[in-house]
């Protein structure tokens, strides 16, 4: 549901139920970065008392609308959220004040003269330790923690928000793009949905990049539904290689999954079918929603960026500490 002034609710409820009808469950997914009809938005954090407010209206509007829909299933939050929250000096500084009572305390944590807080930037924090072993230090080390805590305290606000006023749905998370962004979800979500297409993070062909399902599942205290690539602009991915990577998903512990481009599917009868059967396959067999046996653990925390895609770090926040693989 996109946050604007003016949006055609009429045509969202044609939908919801057309869907009815069929006897589908409809998941909201509801737009929680700002209405983009604004000209001058506030910053996106929960660090600002505006935002907080405008977000709690938005989400308080929306539950009361559809709170009766009976097949309204759950609600989900922003697509790649971490792109609409605002990380900036300010909210940065704010930040190192809830952890260093003062100028004084973080001069000596940083080992650097600080005189007013406003000295700090994003921008020259990792000059203050990139000018001399060990490259990597306790400013950068705060950067990278105030990155990831901003991430997390803004999704767990969204939650908390639809939570207050619709405690028997699920709660899904939009559309996440890559890793660091999965190993961050707050534990306030039943569902995490992954989008790891390959090309857009790492070029897997074989599993569309399988192992993020396994860092979402936590353990399994999330229901993981990857959003695998079955085409683009109408043109369907092959047949045989979807098929593939449907099986991949169910392998690593998916509890169900999406596909990303509804004109391919519908413009291809031969994807349709395969999709399908690869479905009943998998629902036969029971595999798809088998309790997963682990006989390996991934350790992981989004520290080193990792791979870089189009300059954005897939794996972590931290800048210049890890490059490539983990």
């Amino acid at each position: 549901i996109p946050w604007n002034r003016d949006n055609d609710w009429e045509k969202l409820e044609t939908l919801i139920r057309a869907a009815a009808e069929h006897d589908l469950w409809v998941v909201l997914g509801v737009e929680t970065g700002w209405p983009k009809t604004d000209e001058n938005p506030p910053r996106v954090t929960p660090r600002y008392a505006a935002y907080r407010k405008t977000c709690s209206d938005w989400i308080q509007g929306l539950t009361e609308r559809y709170k009766d829909t009976p097949n309204l299933i759950a609600w989900a939050t922003q697509d790649d959220p971490g792109q609409v929250i605002t990380q900036d000096d300010a909210a940065f500084q704010d930040y190192l004040r809830s952890r260093y009572p003062s100028e004084r305390e973080l001069s000596l944590g940083w080992q650097v003269q600080v005189d007013k807080w406003e000295q700090v930037t994003l921008a020259g924090t990792p000059q203050v330790d990139h000018a001399a072993p060990p490259f990597f230090a306790r400013p950068s080390l705060d950067l990278l923690l105030y990155r990831w805590q901003e991430f997390a305290d803004t999704l767990d606000l969204w939650a908390k928000e639809i939570r207050l006023r619709d405690k028997q749905r699920l709660l899904f998370t939009g559309r996440i793009r890559d890793y660091k962004g999965l190993i961050s979800v707050p534990r306030s979500y039943d569902a995490i949905l992954p989008e790891l297409l390959p090309g857009q993070v790492e070029a897997d062909l074989v599993t569309h990049n399988a192992h993020g399902i396994d860092i979402a599942r936590r353990a399994g205290a999330f229901c993981v539904l990857p959003n695998l690539f079955c085409g683009r602009e109408g043109k369907g991915a092959l047949p045989a290689q979807l098929a593939g990577w449907m099986r991949a998903a169910a392998l690593h512990g998916a509890g169900g999954m999406s596909l990303s481009d509804w004109p391919s599917l519908k413009g291809s009868e031969e994807l349709r079918k395969v999709v399908r059967a690869t479905w009943d396959e998998l629902l036969a067999s029971g595999l798809l929603w088998r309790e997963p046996r682990p006989t390996t653990a991934i350790l992981y925390e989004p520290t080193g960026e990792g791979v870089l895609v189009k300059d954005r770090p897939v794996y972590g926040y931290g800048e210049q500490f890890s490059l490539g693989e983990p």
